[in-house]
């Protein structure tokens, strides 16, 4: 199971991700990032707080890739913040790492470069 906490900040809104991004928990997710979205006010950052996300599969990848569409259709900065190491390689192999914005945890072993 996977959830959300949201935060707004100075910087932007911060959509916490608890759980893995996977098969199994894609489509619960993706209504609730709809309707974060349509909420919004215009061009105010999302950031996608990938701190306790211990799994990206194929589908969360799509996932995400969806909420990057509809970011850019928005005019929107998109931001994935606290990403490990594992998580980044997902998407540095999908040749996404700059597009996503990816900031990686501090203590992530030799960040992808």
């Amino acid at each position: 199971m996977a959830t959300i906490d949201i935060r707004q900040e100075a910087t932007g809104l911060r959509i916490i991700l608890h759980g893995n991004l996977s098969f199994q928990t894609v489509e619960a997710l993706r209504g609730k990032f709809q309707g974060v979205l349509s909420a919004m006010d215009e061009a105010m950052p999302l950031i996608l707080d990938f701190g306790d996300v211990e799994m990206v599969d194929s589908m969360g990848l799509k996932l995400v890739l969806g909420l990057y569409q509809s970011c850019e259709i928005q005019s929107r900065p998109l931001f994935l913040e606290n990403v490990s190491y594992q998580n980044g390689q997902v998407f540095k192999l999908c040749n996404l790492e700059e597009r996503l914005n990816i900031r990686y945890r501090d203590n992530a072993p030799d960040t992808p470069s």
